[in-house]
């Protein structure tokens, strides 16, 4: 069997510690510390020592599980550091890290200068999938499995019965199969009786029920209950489960994970792609040049000003609410887009956790402008708030047990796949592409996974959600892909029929290529260029004091005097002002000079509360109220020439009767209030 290629080791060679050893290995300060925050007891009269029962505790609180209660930013960054592999390397410490190390769910660790960010396998293992994870990986399958699934591989790989908690028994589980070297080899031992019930379950989408799985494997069914069908502990199924490699889910589903399914179907998955270099090598002499064609630009600078565009506005978007449409309109036709193309940026944006200051800022690594485009497409190729199987494919305006996501992985892996094997300067048919499709055999694949999964959702097809591969095919390639920059589209010469390849953009991306090359902001007049090394919450920072430009290509912001002075108006700090575009790029000396002359004092005012303003046309009677001890306690001391200011509190009447006495009538005409002697 072919080997299939190896993944690069990690930045941080050194092995996570096991949980209990973790522990074992802090100082007692810091020990002691964690014990406090985490609200553990330790009893002396146990047999087992205190680092042991703090981790039966860590393992067993329902933070282990779902950390959203710590706070939508302390969760982003869990859920980043879990997608890692548990393990993630960062030259800044995390924001919002403080809750996570103080309930025992993250251990940061100082490193040549930089910071590693642990959560220990038991936890890793138990936190719910997050919206866009591959519910089919293996971090994931672990955590939807049954515990009784969990007991049965903790006991295997433990070498005797598990005992509860479970999730502390997984660290020798999960170090093999946490581990792609360890994996191989662990897959590569199998029987072949095995590793072929493998493959046939990769065929079928990595997921089937019980009676499939026991056609598939040729068991005669052993026990039959309420519930359905119930395989056998005797058979190859129960043997791979209890290895890991094939997991039990909730209604009687059996899946592999996306990890083994990679090892054991990767001979024919190479077949699969030679057939398509011989299907396009075909293809090469009938290639057609487009009449006219849609080219495929970087979404990054529509997404930056309708983030920027939003906070001006001062408009709240929500969690777990779909974007409003009133928003998604303005924004497309105020910046040129599709409504359709503006709600499927901006649903793939907030999947990212742009719309929320706290969770940009709980990025470790930070995000630049240059990253967004690829951030984007790799955001929707997992799945996230973006599904064209349905008809409203905004994830988040379906009710919570409604969301779950389509089986279109496999699609757009082999959609990708060939319009990759075609290079960046070949046209293709589509029509030619769609007949293609249809001759593949994971076509009628995901025509069944599709089928099932409609029915778990209750959806209805031709309603709710399209369920015809080569349909879905067509939104992917015509509407989605283009609009996130990796497929432009042309019309033929003579039948105006669409044309399509893969843009320049969109074949870095799938290279592997990390984003945009590095490009610096820049100035030139009073705009300024956004550069792909600016980073996004720098920008972000400048609403208010920018107005949005042009978005295509480069996102173009114009600064001027207007603009800056609007912001000092509205109550901003002119140096900080100049800091914040100095983040950005280097400041023109005439906006320098322009922040400098609104920064400098050139004179102080008095602030004086009053509540009216006494007309006194006479000098003498002026002196006179205001010498009087009935009168001069009304008025503000000293007032300017032509009247006098009543003191905040005083009311009119009051005013009137105090004056009468001291022999001076006030008279009110239009509106205006004036004093003078009584004759």
């Amino acid at each position: 069997m072919t080997t299939p290629p190896t993944v690069p080791k990690p930045r941080s060679t050194r092995e996570p510690l096991r949980l209990i050893d973790a522990l074992k290995a802090l100082p007692p300060r810091t020990f002691d510390a964690l014990v406090k925050s985490a609200r553990v007891k330790i009893d002396s009269n146990k047999r087992i020592d205190a680092p042991s029962q703090v981790a039966r505790a860590i393992v067993t609180q329902s933070l282990a599980k779902d950390a959203s209660s710590l706070g939508a930013a302390a969760n982003e960054l869990l859920c980043r550091v879990a997608a890692s592999g548990g393990l993630l390397v960062t030259a800044e410490l995390a924001a919002h890290s403080e809750g996570l190390v103080e309930s025992g769910l993250l251990f940061v660790q100082p490193i040549e200068g930089c910071y590693e960010l642990w959560i220990p396998s038991p936890i890793l293992l138990q936190l719910k999938p997050w919206l866009g994870e591959d519910l089919h990986g293996m971090r994931a399958l672990f955590a939807r499995t049954t515990q009784e699934a969990i007991a049965a591989i903790a006991s295997h790989y433990l070498g005797h019965t598990a005992q509860a908690p479970y999730a502390l028994s997984l660290e020798a589980a999960w170090a093999v199969l946490g581990s792609r070297e360890m994996l191989l080899h662990h897959v590569g031992e199998l029987p072949r009786s095995e590793h072929a019930l493998l493959l046939a379950v990769e065929r079928m989408g990595g997921e089937v029920d019980t009676l499939e799985l026991l056609e598939l494997e040729r068991e005669p069914l052993r026990m039959r209950t309420a519930t359905g069908a119930s395989a056998s502990r005797r058979g190859l199924s129960y043997s791979l489960e209890r290895r890991g490699l094939l997991f039990a889910l909730p209604h009687g589903r059996h899946a592999i994970p996306t990890e083994v399914a990679d090892i054991v179907a990767f001979e024919e998955r190479q077949a699969r792609k030679a057939g398509r270099r011989a299907a396009v090598a075909k293809l090469e002499s009938h290639e057609e040049l487009p009449r006219r064609a849609r080219y495929a630009s970087d979404p990054s600078p529509f997404l930056a000003a309708c983030l920027l565009a939003t906070r001006e506005a001062q408009i709240e978007v929500r969690a777990e609410i779909g974007t409003p449409k009133t928003l998604v309109a303005r924004l497309a036709t105020r910046f040129g887009r599709t409504p359709e193309d503006a709600s499927l940026i901006i649903a793939v944006g907030r999947s990212l956790g742009l719309w929320d200051d706290a969770l940009l800022r709980a990025r470790p690594d930070g995000l630049r402008m240059g990253q967004l485009g690829k951030l984007l497409f790799e955001a929707w190729r997992t799945g996230t708030f973006w599904d064209e199987a349905r008809s409203d494919r905004e994830l988040l305006r379906h009710q919570p047990e409604m969301r779950e996501l389509s089986p279109l992985r496999e699609l757009k892996r082999v959609l990708l796949a060939i319009l990759e094997e075609l290079g960046a300067e070949r046209w293709l048919p589509f029509g030619t592409l769609t007949a293609y499709i249809s001759s593949l055999n994971e076509l009628q694949m995901v025509r069944h996974l599709l089928t099932r999964w409609s029915m778990r959702i209750g959806a209805s097809p031709g309603h709710d959600v399209t369920l015809d591969p080569i349909d879905l095919v067509s939104r992917i390639v015509l509407e989605t892909l283009p609009a996130l920059g990796v497929v432009d589209v042309g019309r033929a010469e003579l039948d105006d029929a669409p044309l399509v390849r893969l843009s320049t953009l969109g074949r870095g991306w799938l290279r592997g290529d990390k984003g945009a090359s590095e490009t610096s902001s820049y100035f030139t007049d009073e705009a300024l260029h956004i550069g792909s090394d600016a980073k996004l919450l720098s920008v972000l920072a400048l609403a208010g004091a920018v107005e949005i430009g042009s978005v295509e290509g480069q996102l173009t912001l114009h600064v001027s005097r207007h603009t800056l002075g609007n912001a000092i108006a509205a109550g901003a700090d002119s140096r900080l002002l100049e800091k914040r575009i100095a983040e950005v790029a280097p400041l023109p000396d005439n906006l320098r000079e322009v922040l400098a002359s609104a920064g400098r004092v050139v004179g102080t005012a008095q602030w004086v509360a009053a509540c009216g303003f006494l007309w006194v046309v006479d000098e003498n009677v002026r002196s006179l109220l205001l010498e009087r001890r009935q009168t001069a306690e009304l008025f503000v001391h000293p007032s300017p020439q032509g009247g006098l200011l009543v003191t905040e509190g005083v009311d009119r009447d009051k005013l009137v009767r105090r004056c009468r006495i001291a022999g001076i009538e006030i008279e009110t005409s239009e509106g205006r209030v004036t004093a003078r002697a009584k004759r």
